[in-house]
């Protein structure tokens, strides 16, 4: 599932854990989803995304808003493509590498 149609859902269901509960995928899963789409679900999310701006590291978050080092991490925005969806150029090399000479 795709980052667009999680955000769809969010805005019908107006819940992270009702959302997470049609599409069987973790709270993690769609709260990284929704912050990549620059979707603000709460005060913490958007405090975490403020300092994160500012050029603080997640292990600084974490201690600046006294939580842990994983709560900062679900909540900043995806750098990576999520995995199996939307292959990076990298990943589509290898994947054509692999499709040549692994049989």
């Amino acid at each position: 599932m795709i980052d667009e149609e999680i955000k769809e859902l969010y805005d019908e269901l107006g819940s992270i854990k009702a959302v997470s509960k049609r599409i069987r995928c973790s709270w993690n899963r769609i709260v990284k989803s929704l912050s990549t789409s620059g979707v603000i679900i709460n005060q913490t999310h958007a405090l975490i995304i403020e300092y994160h701006g500012k050029g603080l590291t997640p292990f600084q978050i974490a201690n600046q808003m006294e939580i842990s080092v994983k709560t900062v991490q679900a909540y900043l925005p995806r750098v990576r493509p999520v995995y199996g969806e939307n292959l990076s150029k990298n990943a589509l090399k290898i994947k054509r590498w692999r499709g040549k000479h692994c049989k």
